[in-house]
């Protein structure tokens, strides 16, 4: 039963693939001291995925990253500090979008890009996803 399954989803890929179809990467979530958290979205498959019900029902916060003239930035330091400053999780975005799903109550949200440090507080509590946006003067924006 195996080999067949195998077989079968050999060849939707394959017909999937041979379609012209985008193969988006699995992201997998991450978790450091109990916080669940998934980064990525480069690309618009890699967001769409991000963004697929069964993803975004699992997370409460939505970081986002990107330059005042529009483009995402990746490769992000993030630091997430309770009401009392304590820092919950401290790491690194892997693209423009950041979820985390964290308890109720007050937090803030540190980012760093080109030295740069920006933070934003935010509340958690009544369901549904919150979203923070951080944007930064690109390099690119000066020519």
């Amino acid at each position: 039963m195996m080999k067949k399954t195998l077989l079968v989803m050999g060849m939707i890929f394959c017909v999937a693939v041979g379609a012209g179809a985008q193969v988006v990467p699995l992201i997998e979530p991450q978790e450091v001291n109990g916080i669940r958290f998934i980064s990525g979205g480069v690309g618009k498959g890699e967001r769409q995925a991000m963004m697929s019900s069964f993803t975004a029902r699992d997370y409460n916060l939505k970081v986002v990253f990107a330059a005042q003239t529009g483009q995402y930035l990746a490769l992000i330091p993030i630091r997430i500090t309770d009401a009392n400053g304590k820092v919950l999780l401290e790491t690194q975005s892997m693209g423009p979008w950041f979820f985390v799903n964290l308890p109720a109550g007050m937090y803030k949200i540190s980012a760093v890009y080109e030295s740069q440090e920006k933070t934003r507080d935010v509340s958690l509590g009544g369901g549904g996803m919150n979203t923070v946006r951080f944007y930064w003067k690109y390099e690119k924006d000066m020519l």
